[in-house]
């Protein structure tokens, strides 16, 4: 009995495995290789336009979660300093 229950939820725990989501990280350079912090990187779903925003940090990273799986476009707007 407890080696059938054993295998149940074992094959339980597969069938949550898939993801319809994910991920997408990086890092913003300037022309030199010098990161760039507080850059807006902009990522779009290209089939519906839906789009999240996000902001690197003081390490140039930036990463963006749950994005549902599709096409993504990304862009950046840079911030300008005076």
């Amino acid at each position: 009995m407890a080696r059938t229950l054993l295998c149940i939820l074992a094959g339980a725990a597969c069938v949550w495995g898939q993801n319809t989501t994910g991920t997408i990280l990086g890092v913003v350079r300037d022309s030199s290789g010098a990161v760039i912090a507080g850059a807006k990187v902009r990522i779009a779903n290209e089939a519906t336009n839906i789009a999240v925003g996000v902001v690197t940090n003081t390490s140039g990273d930036y990463v963006a979660t749950n994005l549902p799986a599709a096409r993504q476009l990304s862009d950046l707007g840079m911030r300008t300093s005076e």
